[in-house]
């Protein structure tokens, strides 16, 4: 019994863990998509490369297995009959005392919440500032970014192209 609360813990927080991936993943291109506009293309990879992809299995294996192996443990150490015949007795059973588990629930709700809260505000601040005008006229403006090696320059010629792509940006 033990072994499959165990597994069934692991198993649903490596659902969870794919599906959080999955999401990431989806949300990521609809933030870029919604920043982009016709005029302004915003070109960002947004894809889950397989380190992030590691990291998020080994820590979500790695809080779950320690938050299954107490309720696993407590689930298989008792005598379930005489708590069943204590539930089943008028009042017995209902009004037990406050244990670590039920606190722990309570927290997590807290915390919960307080995310959701901080989550909604990020939300609302982030709309304000892409609203915002920051002062500067991007309408003439040119950036470019030279690459020596990509158009076909030794590395001892580099620099004179860098010189020549400076002087021919400054004459426009």
């Amino acid at each position: 019994m033990f072994r499959q609360l165990l597994t069934e813990a692991l198993v649903l927080t490596a659902c969870g863990a794919a599906i959080g991936l999955l999401a990431a993943s989806w949300i990521g291109g609809a933030l870029v998509a919604f920043m982009t506009t016709s005029s302004e293309q915003l070109a960002l990879d947004t894809s889950i490369g397989w380190r992030t992809a590691g990291f998020s299995a080994a820590v979500a294996m790695a809080l779950s297995t320690p938050a299954a192996l107490l309720p696993a443990r407590i689930a298989t150490r008792g005598d379930l009959m005489g708590g069943l015949k204590l539930a089943g007795q008028p009042g017995g059973g209902l009004l037990r005392r406050w244990s670590a588990g039920k606190a722990l629930v309570v927290v997590q709700v807290g915390l919960a919440l307080v995310l959701l809260a901080g989550a909604g505000l990020f939300g609302r601040s982030l709309v304000r500032l892409l609203g915002q005008d920051m002062g500067l006229d991007v309408d003439h403006l040119l950036v470019a970014l030279p690459d020596a090696e990509a158009a076909g320059h030794r590395e001892s010629a580099q620099f004179g192209f860098y010189v020549n792509a400076a002087d021919r940006v400054r004459a426009v």
